[in-house]
């Protein structure tokens, strides 16, 4: 075993924060930890392949708390009942709905600690909740952005998504697995794949900002990445982005074989064309990227988390909606390099000093750049886009695919955890935590209740 860093990680049982250490052998990254109580653990590390771990790693990792989203959890109840579920949505010996005093207390904590930007409401299913659209409203009026993770079953009703747009919702997160309908009945308990798409006709019309977020279940959906990037490329006026993770092992995870995040990472290369140094390329210019544009325009709380990889592809319809990546349309090799310099800087004005110097290096780059068809391309459909004065559809040039992993109790990298931009509340407390922590602590409170 070779031995790649010291950080920590929690027990299994106790949920309490110990040692641990990150080893390798022949290419697999394990981590290694001993809780005083409860004793020696093994584990596959969240990131298990060390190539992926060590790009993972180069990444700042930012001392203090800070995240944009905050996920609220509000309700326990269900209109669906799914084998697979992390929250273990509709069983009768726990449930909960979170009264308005409670989600003020999440918002003026969240305010006050990360000063974040958006809400994502969750359960269980937040549209569940008669009162959902005054909960929108009153997010909505404190100046955040909402979003709503969904199954989408209330979404068919076109009138509702119109009520939903109207308070307030600025992007739906979409629960997408399959186009099979015998597969969703193994995943999620009945036929959907016709009231998926009804939903996405009424997310056209009402042009909602939506998020399909796929759960890859190993020998059941894993090979149909593709095909769903396809079918978002196919509707990009309103999916702006894709998410794809494999089944979490907390909460009710039916029976399945159990894979990684990495196993998915090389599903996606197989299927994709798509190189794993092309994705690093594209992770690598969203962080820099996006840090130095929040820190410029004053916001320390944004941070790309170490939970994920990013691609950012433009979709080639001359030639079937072949994905071609950010690393084909600009020139990264150059303009990362730049971005590191001016990014791995805190103090605002230096950075905004480094910035105006690098400028020409940055032009250079960009136009070097348009010697490329697709740069080309992108760059007047930009424009075209800024032009445009009618809601008539308008493909957006880049859309963002990620590949996300969620860490358990059992292989969670606290030393990663930190770069998380996801935070929750908690259950039975006014505390915040990353989400993956609060589902943790959420399923140990759960097994209490038994």
């Amino acid at each position: 075993m070779k031995l790649l860093d010291n950080t920590t990680s929690l027990c299994p049982v106790c949920l309490k924060e110990i040692a641990a250490k990150v080893v390798s052998s022949k290419g697999v990254v394990y981590l290694e930890k001993e809780c005083s109580e409860h004793g020696r653990f093994k584990a596959k590390h969240v990131w298990d392949d060390e190539k992926i771990y060590k790009f993972i790693r180069s990444l700042p990792i930012k001392d203090k708390k800070s995240a944009e989203i905050l996920t609220l959890n509000l309700t326990s109840r269900c209109n669906q009942s799914c084998p697979y579920c992390y929250a273990n949505a509709n069983d009768s010996r726990y449930s909960f709905d979170m009264d308005k005093r409670k989600i003020k207390r999440m918002l003026d904590a969240f305010d006050k600690k990360f000063k974040g930007s958006t809400v994502f409401l969750s359960g269980g299913e937040p549209t569940v909740r008669q009162d959902l659209f005054s909960i929108v409203r009153y997010i909505s009026s404190r100046g955040y952005r909402v979003g709503i993770f969904t199954n989408g079953k209330k979404l068919t009703d076109e009138h509702y998504v119109k009520k939903l747009k109207d308070s307030g919702v600025s992007q739906i997160i979409l629960q997408f697995d399959t186009f099979n309908d015998k597969l969703y009945k193994e995943l999620r308990g009945e036929p959907l794949l016709d009231k998926k798409m009804k939903v996405i006709a009424n997310l056209k019309k009402y042009n909602l900002h939506t998020f399909i977020f796929t759960m890859l279940v190993k020998g059941k959906n894993l090979s149909e990445i593709k095909q769903m990037m396809q079918f978002a490329a196919k509707n990009n006026d309103i999916v702006k982005v894709m998410g794809f993770s494999h089944v979490w092992k907390t909460g009710r995870a039916g029976k399945y074989k159990e894979t990684t995040t990495c196993s998915v990472v090389r599903e996606f290369i197989k299927q994709t064309g798509i190189s794993l140094d092309e994705i690093f390329d594209s992770t690598t210019f969203g962080f820099y990227f996006f840090k130095i544009l929040q820190k410029l325009k004053g916001k320390e709380a944004t941070v790309e988390p170490s939970c994920e990889l990013r691609c950012y592809v433009h979709f080639d319809g001359l030639n079937g909606l072949e994905p071609i990546t950010l690393s084909k349309i600009l020139d990264l090799a150059a303009i990362n390099p730049i971005l590191k310099k001016i990014g791995n800087t805190e103090n605002k004005i230096i950075m905004l000093g480094k910035l105006i110097i690098h400028v020409p290096q940055l032009t250079y780059a960009l136009i070097k750049s348009l010697k490329n068809k697709f740069a080309r391309e992108i760059l007047a459909n930009t424009i075209k886009a800024a032009l445009s004065i009618t809601k008539s559809r308008m493909y957006t040039p880049i859309s963002s695919i990620l590949i996300v992993t969620v860490p358990s109790a059992e292989d969670i990298d606290l030393k990663l955890a930190r770069n998380c931009n996801f935070l929750s509340d908690m259950p039975e407390s006014d505390d915040i935590n990353s989400l993956c922590i609060r589902q943790m602590f959420y399923n140990k409170f759960f097994r209490q209740q038994q």
